[in-house]
């Protein structure tokens, strides 16, 4: 969205917001809202004010400034990317007016000081040029922001690395910071074919793994590896969780390394794989388990969707009337209007502990085998779905 915003803003020369996901505008005592919607997890989404980006002029004058550019009043494309893409960063970071603020030069010094020390590491070179991911682990990492970080611990940072680079020019990140998880994966790369291991993770070729393909695999793995840091009773729990596998203690270390591979993939497309729940999700999804389970559901006057993993023929499952021992019932939370929740299908086969099953996820969580069923039945603790 970031980059839709800047565009919008350049083209117009003017101030704009945008949203981080879809909007729509409603009517309400005679004006006009625009309202936000929130994401299938229920979060709430944001605006994003963005201002017209500096020209060719003030990005000479800012790599000046930053030390990217000599001071000789000579600077190339490449030296007016680099630092529009610091002043970017600095925007998202600490506010989309910074470049406004009386210290704005000094914070430019600082991120140009972090992509000079980044540039200047030669096990990191494929990992691609300066980026946020970077920038937030670098203030995470450093001694001032041990109290936490915010925009005045951001700012510390900065300043300790202009510092630090004025006094050992040419020195690596890895002198101002320690960064195990960046380190690992450079290690990781240099043991091996660095395009060859993108194209493994990413499933992709080759000769279709360029510069924004290393970049991106890069980072994703950074991620992985933060998510799974150690080995230990956790860790494979965790890795059993993510790869819906029973323990076995034999196999930690072969899983461990397919979990970090499904972690890299998933945080590459853009999943936060940090939530277990979402990684879990993200590997049934490459095993296939969304193809051709999905189904219909209806209550009332809404439509929703379901998932039916037994074998019955497809159909369309009815929300708002169960059958029950007693006869056809209405669904507990039929009719109780917008404010109602909207229950999602969920049905299974046998399994070892329910050998027949299904659930009503939020709704009916536990379940048992009903009173009067065939093999092939499924249904929840105390109601199961009219099918038509």
């Amino acid at each position: 969205m970031g980059a839709s915003t800047w565009h919008v803003a350049n083209a117009t020369g003017r101030a704009v917001r945008l949203a981080y996901g879809p909007q729509g505008t409603r009517r309400s005592n005679g004006r006009y809202l625009r309202p936000l919607f929130a994401d299938a997890r229920g979060r709430r989404r944001a605006w994003a004010p963005a201002r017209p980006e500096p020209e060719a002029d003030e990005l000479d004058r800012l790599a000046e400034a930053a030390g990217i550019s000599p001071g000789d009043g000579e600077v190339s494309d490449e030296m007016r990317t680099a630092t529009l893409r610091l002043v970017r960063a600095l925007r998202i970071t600490l506010g989309h007016d910074i470049d406004g603020d009386p210290g704005f030069g000094s914070l430019l010094r600082g991120a140009a000081a972090v992509d000079q020390m980044w540039r200047s590491d030669p096990d990191v070179e494929e990992a691609g040029p300066f980026t946020l991911d970077l920038l937030h682990r670098v203030v995470a990492a450093h001694a001032e922001a041990a109290a936490g970080v915010d925009g005045q611990s951001t700012r510390r940072v900065l300043a300790a690395a202009a510092e630090h680079w004025a006094r050992y020019p040419g020195e690596g990140l890895v002198g101002f910071v320690d960064l195990p998880a960046v380190e690992a994966v450079a290690q990781w790369l240099a043991e091996g074919d660095a395009e060859d291991e993108a194209a493994a993770v990413l499933r992709l070729r080759t000769d279709e793994v360029g510069e924004a393909e290393m970049f991106r695999m890069f980072w994703a793995r950074v991620k992985a590896g933060e998510t799974l840091p150690a080995t230990g009773r956790a860790d494979r729990e965790l890795t059993d969780r993510i790869l819906h596998l029973d323990p076995d203690a034999g196999a930690a270390h072969a899983r461990r390394a397919e979990a970090l591979d499904v972690l890299t993939r998933a945080f590459a497309v853009g999943r936060d794989a940090s939530d277990p729940d979402v990684a879990a999700a993200y590997a049934l999804k490459e095993a296939g388990a969304y193809d051709g389970t999905a189904l219909d559901t209806v209550l009332g006057a809404s439509s929703g969707t379901g998932r039916d993993y037994t074998d019955e023929p497809p159909g369309d499952v009815d929300l708002a009337r169960f059958r029950t021992s007693a006869g056809p019932a209405d669904a507990p939370w039929a009719g109780g209007g917008q404010t109602a929740p909207f229950p999602t299908w969920s049905a299974s086969g046998p399994t070892r502990t329910t050998p027949n099953s299904s659930r009503c996820p939020g709704t009916a969580t536990r379940t048992r085998r009903p009173p009067t069923s065939s093999p092939n039945s499924w249904q929840p603790t105390w109601c199961w779905p009219v099918r038509s």
